[in-house]
């Protein structure tokens, strides 16, 4: 049975396609040639809706959010809603979520051969790169604002 492939996309990566021109779904079928499910977590939205509508409609974010949002829904992805979200504090915040959800996503260790699953995560934020290295999972992210390159 081949393994199911999941990217989840961090809120940077959503906002690309807008910001750098970037066709990062042909990109993730370049890099990952293999049948795979984008993945998009509620909480993440949330939180990019609430940026734009503090920054308000004019905004430059709020653009790119809207831009992004219509590109986005030309494209299959799931989005994991979550019952539990916690409370987002400067001790917990949405990386470090993300973080725990592809955790609980993954029931088996990615390092055995064996394994159903491979997990990706999209995105640029270094400190969140830094911390899935650590933990093993693969990153992609983007090279050179031109294409995308995975971080094992």
């Amino acid at each position: 049975m081949p393994k199911q492939i999941f990217i989840f996309l961090d809120a940077n990566f959503l906002l690309v396609p807008a910001q750098l021109k970037l066709d990062i779904y042909s990109e993730f079928d370049r890099l990952v040639p293999q049948p795979h499910t984008l993945v998009i977590l509620e909480a993440i939205l949330r939180e990019l809706e609430v940026k734009a509508a503090r920054l308000g409609p004019q905004s430059t974010f709020s653009r790119e959010f809207r831009l992004a949002r219509q590109i986005l829904e030309g494209h299959e992805h799931q989005v994991i809603h979550s019952e539990s979200i916690p409370q987002l504090t400067e001790n917990l915040t949405v990386d470090d979520f993300l973080l725990r959800e592809v955790q609980d996503f993954i029931p088996l260790s990615q390092e055995s051969a064996d394994s159903q699953f491979q997990v990706y995560i999209a995105t640029n934020d270094k400190v969140l790169r830094r911390k899935a290295r650590f933990m093993g999972i693969p990153v992609i992210y983007i090279r050179q604002k031109r294409f995308l390159a995975v971080d094992i």
